[in-house]
């Protein structure tokens, strides 16, 4: 016993649907857990006769156990299983495609469940934040519903996409008593929408176009009478290399409003080569836009003759003052712009631009520090239902006698 390293105990209990392995080093305090799920493991399999293989540098100590364990002892030991409703956050993607797989068993009494993204938010809210996609299931009326509180490209009638049977290719895509797996598959199309295919048991029952960017997928809420199984996300397609910082984050959106945009747009022309020389035919539409984006469209857009040309470095400071943001362009002359938003609103994200960091810190060290009205109150957390915000005020206000 004296080149014992340590004693590790091992249980591995297998059920129709996956195995499950436990690994705990008693020396370190050290317990690591681990499901496998194999191919159509949603079918089951019946268990049969196993053969044991121990290999390595280890010595078995004591005699291997082998017993039918009930189902409390089962649900007692796997604290990978989880009670809903659930909630948990979806760490920010970092590339362009990911997936988020989760397995599930529906109860033998079941009536309704339902599984939702959010944003903003760690259950659906009428007033704030947004529903990504949701996906609810309603037995009692054969009812099958997919939806998503975000501009849908693909379905322009409403926000919810049509009601439809639980049966596809006369099958059941859910039932009672049965588990499933469910793979939501996000990919981003452009930096302000997204792709979303959702598979159950690798068939797949929906495709949409949502308005909302990958990186504003937040959280993921499931509720009802399904019981959790596990939850995977698994990263595809990663940005290689990642050579801009395409998001640039101060704290989190509740909209995707954006405050200021400006839009460069450059003059369009012809080259006609002959054999001396290149002509060049040029048109006069060069230009700035300034706009904001506000109740998903489109406002108070204005326009300037484009300051920049091509191939020349952009230098860009916005000084936000009470009224105006004045926008300086490589030096020249300000730009104003009324706001839309007070400007204490901005706490939001920057799209494809490189900064030069030390630049920017330099600049920001010589201008005032912005500080709110005194009327004024920044919420740093966000409000959910039943928070309560209390206001107290220490002395009196038009204040009326009565004789």
């Amino acid at each position: 016993m004296e080149n014992i390293e340590a004693i590790v105990d091992i249980t591995i209990l297998l059920n129709r649907y996956y195995s499950w392995v436990e690994v705990n080093r008693k020396a370190i305090d050290g317990r690591f857990v681990k499901k496998i799920w194999p191919k159509n493991w949603w079918d089951g399999h019946d268990l049969i006769d196993v053969e044991m293989i121990i290999n390595g540098d280890v010595i078995l100590v004591s005699p291997i156990n082998v017993r039918v364990m009930s189902e409390e002892t089962v649900a007692k030991m796997e604290i990978a299983t989880r009670k809903v409703p659930y909630s948990d956050e979806v760490v920010r993607p970092k590339s362009s495609s990911f997936g988020i797989e989760v397995h599930c068993m529906v109860n033998k009494n079941a009536s309704t469940f339902s599984i939702k993204l959010l944003h903003g938010v760690k259950e659906e809210n009428n007033y704030i934040g947004h529903t990504v996609i949701a996906l609810t299931v309603n037995f009692t009326k054969d009812d099958l519903k997919i939806y998503s509180t975000k501009e849908d490209k693909s379905n322009p009638t409403g926000k919810y996409f049509p009601h439809r049977s639980l049966q596809q290719n006369k099958k059941s895509i859910f039932e009672k008593g049965k588990p499933f797996e469910l793979y939501i598959n996000i990919t981003q199309k452009t930096y302000t929408s997204i792709d979303i295919n959702i598979l159950v048991n690798n068939n797949s029952i929906e495709n949409r176009t949502i308005e909302l960017p990958i990186w504003m997928i937040q959280y993921i809420h499931l509720d009802g009478d399904i019981q959790l199984f596990s939850i995977y996300r698994k990263e595809q397609d990663l940005f290689y290399p990642p050579k801009l910082k395409f998001v640039e984050q101060v704290d989190e959106l509740k909209n995707i409003e954006r405050i200021l945009n400006l839009k460069f747009e450059f003059e369009t022309g012809t080259y006609e080569l002959n054999d001396s020389h290149v002509n060049y035919y040029g048109e006069d539409d060069s230009f700035l836009t300034l706009r904001t984006y506000f109740n998903q469209s489109w406002e108070a857009q204005e326009y300037r003759r484009n300051p920049i040309g091509t191939g020349i470095p952009i230098f860009v400071l916005i000084y936000a003052t009470k009224h105006y943001y004045n926008i300086s362009i490589n030096g020249g002359d300000f730009i104003y712009y009324k706001h839309r938003y007070p400007a204490w609103a901005i706490n939001g994200t920057v799209f494809n631009v490189v900064f030069d960091t030390k630049h920017c810190e330099d600049i920001k060290e010589t201008l005032p520090k912005f500080e709110l009205e005194t009327n004024t109150y920044k919420i740093y957390n966000i409000l959910a239902k039943g928070n309560e915000l209390v206001i107290k005020f220490l002395h009196q206000f038009h204040l009326t006698k009565v004789l």
